[in-house]
């Protein structure tokens, strides 16, 4: 049903360090820069980024773009995976969701308990503060048709969680939100 791209061998120059993932950045004939992100086998994880690419299209959410792709390593093996062309333009930057929150936005309960192995900075009201704050200076995505009713970042954000919540995505940490700053401005 759907396309599986080939990434061309040697293709794995620029390694991607943030996730957990084998993954790197290439230079795609079609797409331009391109992240290749390999699935690990059984989970169902590269159909998951696809079908849930292909339902935000739908539903009219701005999000990234995947195609189920495959890439011949320099080992002879064949690994499955998704590709993602870049969303941050050439000159701008990718702000991720812990650089934006982490210690920049004031702690809702002063009596916030603090898990054994690390500090529980990402939570929904630190990020619906941040947003809130900043709503004068963020644009909504480049290329958003807005959805009735959503106009503001803090309205995108909401509605990335209730996507979530209807694809059931365990997956929306701290890195894996973010804003794009251009020379223009900020973009959510």
């Amino acid at each position: 049903m759907f396309e599986i791209v080939v990434v061309p061998p040697g293709a794995d120059e620029l390694s991607e360090q943030m996730g957990t993932k084998f993954k790197f950045w290439y230079q795609d004939e079609v797409y331009g820069k391109t992240l290749f992100k390999q699935g690990r086998p059984g989970t169902g994880e590269n159909w998951a980024e696809k079908l849930a690419c292909e339902f935000a299209e739908l539903l009219g959410i701005p999000h990234a773009h995947y195609e189920l792709a495959q890439w011949q390593g320099r080992d002879g093996v064949i690994r499955h995976g998704v590709i993602c062309p870049s969303v941050v333009p050439d000159g701008a930057r990718l702000i991720h969701g812990n650089e934006l929150v982490g210690g920049k936005v004031t702690v809702a309960n002063a009596d916030e308990k603090v898990n054994n192995y690390a500090l529980r900075n990402h939570l929904a009201t630190r990020v619906f503060q941040f947003l809130h704050q900043a709503a004068d200076i963020i644009m909504p995505p480049q290329a958003y048709q807005p959805i009735e009713g959503v106009h503001s970042p803090l309205g995108v954000f909401i509605g990335y969680l209730l996507f979530d919540a209807l694809i059931a995505n365990q997956d929306r940490h701290s890195e894996n939100w973010a804003l794009v700053r251009t020379s223009e401005g900020f973009y959510c």
